[in-house]
């Protein structure tokens, strides 16, 4: 087997190339003293870290785990999550500082940069004072990759923002006042991660009336490639293959008939990405698209951002009984029956963050998955929507980006006094080898977490 340089691509017809997974003839083979470097775990595989935004708060007695930091169970928003128990890291009792905004613009631009807000247009207050905490892994991580990063969103302004850019549908920041819009239309993402457009008109008109896809035109360096490696790194690359077909599918299936052709598909009516009855479809693909990034090494770093604050989706396709948008649920939140459909919703994001963790755990690296590699980091704006309430915020982690992170446990700091969160923000970079001695605001961090960290 021979050792393939990390930018190996299956090339095709038409100048059509697909990036390829990291495979094992693709590791890292140097000394254990480099291995430590940041971002590289102890095996030579990449870390990589992804963040999974949820709005409004949740049910809190149906978010917080029970039992002890060793010894814990699963609570019934997580309880999707029990396949990966092991991996999860569900943390309770931080609390978000903030100033200068209202509280879902404190918790939204606060929430990955533990930085105030400045002033602003948006009811007197304006964006975060600093960087988030994933740009700050790609100012060290980020060359390392085609994509410095991934921004994806699902209805991004279905909420009281709308279509504007505001402080209440932003979160990634490249600095301070630099918010960083995220892609909520699927199509656009699969076209920029995996379709190579430099293709002369002529060429791509004849692709276009063979109506080969864009898998079609690498299956012959494809077959070729099979020759190059071991059957664990071919088996690895025939399943992300597959996957991405499916995804090729069923956005075609969502696009007017112009043919598979080598360019960007344009969007049918059928298809609003926008619509509220599509927010499942939008949020299942972007997730899957994300996914086939990380796994194709075109980014490390990624994001994704459900709705946004004070975010308007009506959970209707979920159960008729919701008429509501979450935002107006979640200040009804202090009656038994919406208390019901809240955990309802939360459960279904759960469900969602399931599918992702198995997509990742399904791919092989050395003795453990993609999954062991990664920190997927699932966070809120606030902890209760309806009393606004950033303290005793619950976040979970999931993975332990190659061993750095403590997984299998349950962290209960509020028994240590409402720890600040930036020091979680901190610790996340300590995992992925960035050793900050802060992070966000300084007077609103005490250090890294040390009960988090192997």
């Amino acid at each position: 087997m021979k050792k393939l340089s990390r930018r190996t691509v299956l090339q095709g017809a038409c100048g059509v190339s697909i990036a390829l997974p990291w495979l094992e003839a693709m590791t890292l083979l140097k000394p254990a003293s480099a291995q430590s470097a940041a971002g590289i775990t102890g095996s030579g595989f990449p870390k990589r870290c992804l963040v999974y935004f949820t709005p409004n708060g949740t049910i809190m007695d149906n978010w917080r785990p029970t039992g002890s930091q060793a010894s814990w169970e699963l609570s019934r928003i997580l309880a999707p999550l029990a396949p990966f128990k092991s991996k999860l890291t569900p943390i309770f009792g931080l609390e978000q500082n903030a100033e200068n905004g209202d509280d879902h613009q404190n918790g939204m631009q606060g929430m990955l940069t533990s930085q105030r807000l400045n002033e602003g247009p948006f009811d007197g207050s304006g964006f975060a004072d600093g960087i988030s905490v994933d740009q700050r892994m790609v100012q060290v991580l980020g060359g390392n990759t085609k994509f410095p990063s991934l921004e994806l969103a699902a209805q991004p302004g279905n909420g009281i923002s709308g279509s504007k850019e505001t402080n209440w549908n932003r979160m990634v920041f490249k600095g301070p006042n630099q918010p960083i819009p995220p892609e909520e239309d699927p199509h656009k993402v699969f076209d920029r991660l995996f379709r190579d457009l430099t293709v002369n008109p002529v060429e791509r008109e004849k692709f276009a009336a063979r109506k080969k896809s864009v898998l079609d035109a690498v299956l012959v360096d494809y077959t070729n490639f099979q020759a190059r490696v071991g059957a664990s790194d071919s088996a690895k690359v025939e399943a992300h293959l597959t996957s991405l077909r499916e995804i090729e599918l069923r956005l075609k299936t969502q696009v007017s008939d112009t043919g598979a052709r080598c360019q960007a598909p344009s969007i049918g009516p059928a298809f609003d990405y926008q619509a509220n009855a599509q927010f499942p479809e939008v949020q299942r693909l972007q997730l899957d698209l994300m996914a086939m990034a990380v796994a194709c090494d075109l980014t490390r770093i990624a994001s994704m951002q459900n709705n946004e604050s004070v975010g308007g989706v009506v959970f209707d396709f979920l159960n008729p009984q919701i008429k509501k948008g979450h935002h107006s649920l979640s200040h009804d939140d202090g009656t038994p029956a919406t208390q019901e459909l809240l955990t309802q919703i939360n459960v279904w994001y759960a469900e969602r963050l399931a599918s992702l963790l198995q997509r990742l755990d399904g791919i092989q690296e050395g003795s453990g998955t993609v999954l062991d590699n990664t920190i997927v980091y699932w966070c809120n704006e606030l902890s209760a929507g309806g009393l606004h309430s950033r303290e005793d915020m619950g976040y979970l982690l999931a993975g332990s980006a190659g061993g750095a992170i403590r997984a299998g446990q349950f962290l209960d700091l509020n028994r240590a006094g409402n720890a600040p969160h930036a020091d979680l923000l901190l610790t996340l970079l300590h995992a992925m080898g960035i050793f900050d001695t802060g992070f966000g605001k300084p007077e609103w961090s005490n250090g890294a977490i040390s009960a988090l960290l192997a």
